[in-house]
């Protein structure tokens, strides 16, 4: 399989994938690289393969093993990972890489359409380990589950409807600002300043770097941070404990609100 990916260069996907819906206009061009995940010890391994292949992609798909798939832990909400179990495989691999890469096309292309809606972009993108709320868990869990599910867009539909209910101004001010707000009654709203990017080197990983620029399989502005206050009217404070992009917990006390990034950094 591995062999018959690398041979088609950069027509890996079928010809009709890309002929239909939101990325049909935007010419899309494939760069594909096949590796032997055997190669790879750690998830650190497969992220640095990753960063380092990246180059100005708008897009990340990832095919593995289904063997090695826990390697892409740390990044599955940054690319859309598709599990290859060799044994399905095995009669007529042609075919079925086929089939999934036409699977993983219309997703990408479903998902794709919606963060360039300015509305549904900033919910896509909100920090997966800070904003509690289980619309966003359960989308989360599913795109990660399988992309290539082929009920894939009424279960995303059904989670930004949710989403959207969670979208309103404060009470008690007489500001228009509108945000959405998780199970904790915390406020999150992109911010219009870019000021800052999330922090790179140790103790962060490659990971930390990847979920910055990318959810879901898109790229998203790692210079866009997302303003996070609690609390309803005009002053407010922010205090609690929050994790960061790489799994710690860190405490926060006193401030009217924290910057932070799509990969929780903050």
């Amino acid at each position: 399989m591995r062999q018959f990916v690398g041979a088609q260069k950069n027509k890996t996907f079928p010809q009709e994938a890309f002929k239909r819906g939101f990325l049909a206009q935007r010419k899309v061009r494939q760069v594909v690289n096949a590796v032997d995940v055997r190669e790879f010890t750690t998830s650190d391994d497969l992220e640095a393969f990753v960063e380092q292949r990246l180059g100005s992609a708008d897009g990340l798909l990832l095919l593995i093993d289904q063997e090695s798939a826990g390697l892409a832990k740390c990044i599955r909400s940054a690319a859309l990972v598709c599990e290859i179990d060799v044994t399905r495989a095995s009669r007529n691999y042609q075919n079925f890489l086929h089939d999934r890469l036409s699977k993983l096309a219309k997703t990408i292309n479903y998902l794709a359409r919606h963060f360039n809606d300015g509305s549904d972009a900033p919910l896509l993108s909100l920090p997966l380990r800070n904003f509690k709320c289980p619309a966003l868990a359960g989308l989360q869990e599913t795109i990660a589950a399988d992309p290539c599910n082929s009920q894939i867009a009424d279960s995303v539909d059904a989670s930004l409807q949710r989403l959207r209910r969670r979208v309103r101004p404060r009470k008690k001010t007489s500001y228009k600002t509108k945000y959405a707000v998780d199970d904790k009654e915390r406020f999150f709203v992109f911010g219009k300043e870019k000021h800052a990017l999330p922090d790179s080197g140790a103790p962060h990983r490659r990971s930390c770097k990847l979920n910055s620029c990318f959810r879901f399989g898109c790229r998203i502005d790692d210079t866009r941070h997302f303003n996070v206050s609690e609390g309803e009217g005009d002053t407010t404070t922010i205090s609690g404990e929050f994790t960061d992009c790489h799994g710690d917990k860190r405490s926060v006390a006193g401030g009217t609100h924290i910057n932070m990034f799509s990969n929780d950094f903050f």
